[in-house]
């Protein structure tokens, strides 16, 4: 193949099979970057939502059957000074942990806040029992939204995810300026 006197060479044009692979990149890292921020929206609110138990204050203890070694969130009514005392099925207590998470959920006109965690232990039953000065006051005990493990794997997909949809449109762009550079030199014989 010879070059005419006085044009410059030029690059080919990019091949359809470039154009389809970086697109193909790109969409499956808006795909990722979509489904972990659906994962992280609707893991924390569907544990809230749904509730193990219902104990209001100075009524009978509640129990509860719950898998071994799962998490739950006590929530109490805000401002109410409800104090609960968690029990296994031989009559011990279990321990409770401050809760880190910030969760507050409504139902109609009732509203509680997470205040502590626990973990189920082995015998997988527990007996709440709630106390306070309002009568109205009440504690619901909700599985725990997501921990930190989970959180930190949806964070991870979301970031990966992240990254591959910026090398899929990098890699367009980097098409997108070949092709520009391709059209703008005259063509180059073919022999």
């Amino acid at each position: 193949m010879s070059i005419p006197p006085g044009a410059a060479p030029t690059r080919p044009r990019p091949a359809r099979g470039w154009w389809w692979a970086a697109g193909l990149t790109s969409v499956l890292g808006l795909l990722a970057v979509l489904a972990a921020v659906v994962l992280m929206l609707l893991g924390g609110v569907q544990a809230l939502v749904a509730p193990v138990a219902l104990v209001r204050a100075g009524e009978e203890p509640v129990t509860v059957a719950a898998p071994a070694g799962k998490d739950l969130l006590l929530m109490v009514t805000p401002g109410a000074d409800v104090r609960c005392v968690v029990r296994d099925a031989g009559g011990i207590d279990v321990p409770t942990r401050r809760s880190l998470i910030g969760s507050t959920v409504t139902v109609g006109d009732r509203r509680w806040v997470g205040e502590s965690e626990l973990t189920v232990p082995a015998s997988g039953r527990l007996t709440f029992a709630c106390t306070a000065a309002d009568p109205d006051a009440s504690a619901r005990v909700v599985g725990a939204p997501a921990g930190f493990a989970t959180w930190a794997t949806r964070v991870g997909v979301l970031v990966v995810g992240g990254l591959v949809l910026v090398a899929g449109l990098l890699w367009l762009l980097a098409l997108v300026l070949r092709r520009i550079g391709a059209s703008d030199a005259p063509p180059v014989p073919r022999p």
